[in-house]
């Protein structure tokens, strides 16, 4: 292992005291995170950042069809189409489907603006890999009624087939803003047989991905239903301290490295987690996999006005197959207002870094908890309702099952909160509270 510390001491002050330390540091508590609602059977646009896919109760068939519409323009002018696609035309690779086909037969709503044109696709692959294209633009306005199509099919057979819908022209890679096409009841048709349906071809099945995420901390899982991979930050019970730690991977994505990263705070990597303090110590414990010359790393930074004051360094090059435990002295003299802090898993694939305990103390830290993070919990055990009554004011307050899910939120006003527990199932639960300026205090009470 190879520890680098440095320390860019700018200028020095005093913090004023107050409760801060790094919440969740010892990754007890996980949420799942609903993600966008997505067509099982059907490639779309339903992740996030993407072109808008929905399922809408305004159906031609049975309960559900689809909407697709074109999204705004990005800052750099990308626009993002609404699709969906049955086999992947995006790497060309199609679905078994061998049946005599002569047509295919939609039903659609639309309302595509001047100048765009909404496209159906069919793909038909035959055996040795060649593809005929049935290609149909739709222009103009329909809102009011569902509209019969269909397109001719111009191969005499096929192995695979790939259908798809977009909101613009994709193929022409224009396209304008607020174009929408809805979609229902998506059949073959031959005239002397009949083909075999299409998976989901109505549209009645859907699907909420979720996302697990360390309550508190953001991480690389953000981007895999985008990716359609495996999330790569997750809950290990192989804990140094409690019941989880956490586990980053570093992946092989098409041959290039997707590593797991978590960061401070539960909005976006970079972000700057606020700190009114100045701790004396920054410890953890870790242990890693290390494949090959590409080490796991620990990188916590001290800000004061968005300037960097202070950084520490810690850089795993070797395997630990137990945890190692660190206790940085950081001797801090400036104010510290905030900080970042981001744990990877490297650049070598195959990477595995455990992470868990990880604290800032000493210093004013602890001082600063006595005042500010006592609460009064009553009664506990409670069977109906229970009172918070906290020695500060208090923005906001969470409720959190044994499994770290969060059950509830609440807003609060003042340094009191009323919260209404009569429904949950008997056991044990958490509560944590945050100020404006973040976190503030964490504790349990036993629900009968």
């Amino acid at each position: 292992m190879k520890k680098i510390l440095f320390l860019l001491i700018i200028s020095s002050g005093l913090a004023k005291a107050q409760s801060n330390a790094i919440p969740n540091g010892g990754f007890e508590l996980w949420n799942e995170i609903p993600l966008t609602e997505t067509l099982d059977n059907w490639q779309s646009s339903s992740l996030q950042g993407m072109g808008i896919c929905q399922r809408s109760e305004d159906a031609q068939d049975l309960n559900y069809s689809v909407y697709l519409k074109t999204k705004e323009p990005t800052e750099e002018g990308d626009l993002s189409f609404g699709y969906i696609s049955f086999g992947d035309i995006g790497n060309g690779s199609g679905a078994p489907y061998s049946d005599p086909i002569d047509s295919l037969i939609f039903y659609a709503k639309y309302q595509v603006q001047t100048g765009d044109s909404a496209i159906a696709v069919v793909i038909q692959i035959d055996a040795s890999g060649a593809e005929t294209y049935n290609v149909l633009a739709i222009g103009g306005e329909n809102t009011t009624s569902f509209e019969r199509f269909a397109i001719k099919m111009n191969a005499p057979d096929q192995e695979k087939i790939i259908i798809a819908f977009a909101s613009s022209n994709a193929f022409a890679d224009e396209g304008f803003a607020g174009s929408w096409i809805q979609l229902d009841n998506v059949s073959f048709n031959h005239t002397s047989s009949t083909p075999s349906p299409i998976d989901n071809y109505s549209f009645e099945n859907w699907t909420t991905p979720v996302m697990n995420e360390a309550e508190d901390w953001y991480s690389t899982n953000a981007f895999t239903p985008l990716l359609g991979i495996p999330e790569n930050v997750s809950a290990t019970n192989d804990a140094f301290e409690g019941s989880y730690a956490a586990k980053l991977a570093t992946a092989d994505l098409g041959g290039d490295v997707f590593e797991g990263i978590v960061s401070l705070g539960s909005e976006d990597f970079g972000a700057m987690y606020p700190l009114d303090a100045t701790p004396t110590n920054f410890s953890g414990a870790y242990k890693a996999n290390i494949n090959g010359s590409e080490g796991a790393y620990i990188f916590l930074s001290f800000f004061e006005n968005e300037t960097v004051v202070a950084q520490s360094y810690i850089e795993i090059n070797e395997t630990e197959e137990s945890y190692v435990t660190f206790d940085e002295e950081l001797n801090l003299t400036n104010t510290i207002d905030s900080i970042q802090l981001f744990c990877g898993s490297g650049m070598g694939i195959g990477n595995v870094l455990y992470l868990d305990d990880l604290a800032l103390t000493g210093g004013n830290v602890g001082v600063a908890e006595n005042p500010f993070s006592i609460v009064t919990v009553f009664p506990n055990p409670v069977c109906n309702e229970i009172y918070f009554d906290f020695n500060t004011n208090v923005s906001g307050l969470k409720i959190i099952n044994a499994h770290g899910g969060t059950i509830s939120r609440h807003m609060v006003q003042g340094n009191t909160s009323i919260v209404e527990v009569r429904s949950l199932p008997s056991g044990t639960y958490f509560y944590e509270a945050s100020t404006e300026e973040g976190f503030l205090s964490r504790g349990s009470f036993i629900k009968r």
